[in-house]
């Protein structure tokens, strides 16, 4: 009866239609519900309860798409938003993993965690990438952090390779000073290469490793000489040089002789104080200890020396030039505190240059009895001036 005008094709599928929606109401109306519900536990990262949900609703949709594709419920841009979600939800476990990584302290190092933290999320943003979270300066401030935390463990390292150091030095073991110098050395160019010379937590482990290497042959003897010629007065709570420093000694720190009177066992001369400074430091490098210029106040005993009833170098003897070291009248063990060459002393901090105490041989005796100061510029040089150091019996640098 395909010729009867009662063939009407349009109405048959309109009632097809009508059919296919009567059929699937029921499931559309269980997939917004259960929409509806793995939208709220996506808010509140139940990713679990999420996933089962969306996984339901997209297999509801899907067999309606599928199986009733008369039916006006057909969905395709709803399938595609439900499996968006379902990405989304891994993207939230990615970074719920991440935050569980910056908030354990059970899992390796800082470093490993951060380091892991940084890769995950790395990997998060390249799959994952229009998700709410993707974040590209994350990914920067973890990568900053790495470098900070591992910055301070290398620092960390440096610092306790310094302590064995000083210790090596003190107890002059020199098969394991020169196995931590290398080690030292070693662990800074790493450190340098890693970060920059900028961020080592003491700038000058460099400097002082770099030479301690270049004058390791002589470390044991300039112990040795050093060791030798210390003394400890009564009334003082420190080591003393009994001498004025030599030009030797001098020589094979500084690398040079400033002297006018050439001679490696006259004390050197023509040191200004910032150089007698800096001659303190890297002896100090040297011997794992601090090392200090003289303070004023340590020489309050001397004020009842009878400066013309002891063999001192003053004018009236010296020929008005310097004398070898260790040929005076000592006092306490130390020679040449008055005479010879004045010396650089500091105040009480240890820090301000007071002047040049003692005298030198181009003074009077009488002179001294009024000031045995002379006040001086920092920078001032001349062939009278020299110094000698003191050592404090603790390690180098320590806060006691």
């Amino acid at each position: 009866m395909r010729e009867s005008p009662y063939v009407d094709v349009g109405e048959v599928a309109l009632l097809k239609q009508w059919l296919a929606s009567l059929q699937t109401i029921d499931a559309v109306a269980e997939v917004e519900e259960v929409i509806l519900s793995a939208k709220e536990a996506y808010s509140i990262r139940d990713w679990n309860e999420a996933e089962s949900l969306f996984d339901r609703a997209l297999s509801i949709q899907e067999s309606i798409n599928l199986n009733m594709p008369e039916s006006p419920h057909v969905r395709w841009r709803l399938v595609q938003e439900l499996k968006d979600y379902k990405l989304m939800i891994e993207a939230g476990r990615m970074n719920q993993r991440i935050e569980e990584l910056l908030s354990s302290s059970g899992e390796g190092t800082e470093t490993d965690r951060l380091r892991m933290a940084m890769n995950l999320q790395d990997l998060l943003n390249n799959k994952y990438g229009s998700s709410e979270f993707a974040d590209q300066d994350r990914v920067e401030r973890l990568r900053e952090a790495i470098a900070s935390d591992s910055s301070r463990a290398s620092g960390t390292l440096l610092q306790q390779l310094k302590i064995e150091l000083n210790r090596h030095l003190q107890d002059r073991d020199w098969g394991l000073v020169h196995k931590t110098l290398l080690e030292l050395e070693d662990s800074v160019d790493r450190f340098v290469d890693a970060f920059s010379l900028s961020l080592l937590p003491e700038p000058e482990v460099k400097e002082r490793v770099d030479w301690l290497i270049s004058i390791e042959p002589k470390l044991e003897m300039i112990s040795t000489s050093v060791e030798g010629r210390l003394v400890r007065p009564p009334k003082l709570s420190m080591r003393i040089l009994s001498t004025e420093v030599d030009q030797a000694l001098y020589e094979h720190i500084m690398g040079t002789n400033p002297s006018r009177w050439v001679d490696p066992n006259l004390p050197v001369d023509s040191v200004s104080f910032f150089d007698a400074q800096l001659f303190c430091k890297r002896l100090g490098w040297l011997l794992g200890r601090d090392v200090h210029i003289s303070q004023v106040d340590w020489f309050g005993f001397l004020s009842e020396v009878d400066l013309e009833g002891n063999v001192f170098w003053f004018s009236h003897n010296s020929g008005f030039r310097s004398k070898p070291i260790g040929n005076s009248e000592p006092i306490m063990g130390l020679y040449d505190l008055f005479g010879n060459l004045e010396e650089w002393i500091v105040d009480a901090s240890g820090e301000e240059v007071v002047g040049l105490f003692g005298g030198c041989g181009a003074d009077s005796p009488s002179k001294l009895r009024n000031d045995p100061i002379n006040q001086v510029a920092a920078n001032f040089r001349s062939r009278w001036t020299g110094f000698r150091f003191c050592i404090l019996d603790t390690t180098l640098n320590s806060p006691n």
